[in-house]
């Protein structure tokens, strides 16, 4: 059984996602609609077009993941490789969720930065956001063909809203499989400027300064914080330096409250151990 998920949910998670359970039959019909249709379409297209990892097929990926289920006691979704240089990884499905990363991602990060990525993902699925992450997608890459009218434009903006506030949720989930929440910092550094080779001789407290005078520029006029949500109300994470702030302050006030996790160890040597002696 999982391990209890609720210190990790950021307030404007839950209370957003609390908000849109409450539209009459959405969650019902989503559900649905997933179970019978969208995840069988979703599970046939990675198969045909991706790279499926396994502990044969890409271990040493694969391996990172064996960890944090283990760690985070659920259980193991499939994990993909998909050829795109845009450095990205997402997690969809409802009753069989899986994740899919990038080779731009793979390229960029380095392995504890790629773990912290895959355990932000598995974060998605600890803290049930699969199912509505889904549909955020949905609207989000087909809104403009399939889905007119002011209806569906405020569904799919207070959606893109509710995901990028579970952004900070899943952060949390990875600091704490990482044991730190500078990994998650370093991640985000690199998701803002570039790779390691790149931003050897950054100043991570710059960094996160510069998140500050962001947030006092917002505060400073009504203006300012208008066209800033105008800026990312489209986005479907919030910005970089902002998620690096907001993850290093939790963790250093709430840290001892956290639940334990467990290690594999030497636990995730046998998956392999298993096939070599097949």
């Amino acid at each position: 059984m999982p391990i209890d998920f609720s210190p990790f949910i950021h307030p404007l998670d839950k209370k957003t996602l609390d908000y849109l359970k409450s539209i009459p039959l959405l969650d019902t019909i989503l559900r649905k609609f997933m179970a019978a249709f969208d995840e069988n379409i979703l599970h046939g297209i990675n198969m045909a077009s991706m790279l499926k990892l396994s502990t044969t097929q890409m271990p040493k990926i694969y391996n990172l993941l064996l960890d944090i289920c283990y760690s985070l006691e659920i259980p193991q979704p499939d994990l993909f490789l998909q050829m795109n240089p845009i450095p990205n990884a997402y997690t969809m499905g409802d009753t069989k969720p899986f994740i899919v990363i990038n080779s731009g991602i793979v390229d960029l990060l380095e392995e504890e930065e790629l773990k912290t990525v895959i355990a932000h993902e598995c974060g998605h699925i600890l803290c049930q956001h699969v199912l509505y992450h889904s549909l955020a997608v949905h609207l989000f890459t087909l809104g403009s063909s399939y889905f007119n009218g002011l209806i569906n434009s405020t569904l799919n903006y207070g959606l893109l809203y509710w995901k990028r506030c579970s952004e900070y949720s899943a952060d949390r989930v990875a600091a704490c499989v990482m044991g730190t929440p500078d990994i998650v910092v370093n991640t985000m550094l690199r998701l803002a400027a570039g790779n390691s080779k790149l931003t050897q001789e950054v100043n991570i407290d710059e960094f996160l300064q510069q998140a500050r005078d962001y947030q006092q520029n917002m505060d400073e006029s009504t203006f300012n914080k208008f066209l800033q949500v105008i800026a990312i109300s489209s986005q479907t994470h919030p910005f970089a330096a902002r998620r690096a702030l907001e993850i290093k302050e939790w963790y250093e006030n709430v840290h001892n409250q956290l639940p334990s996790l467990r290690r594999r160890n030497f636990l995730h040597h046998i998956p392999i151990i298993k096939n070599l002696i097949k």
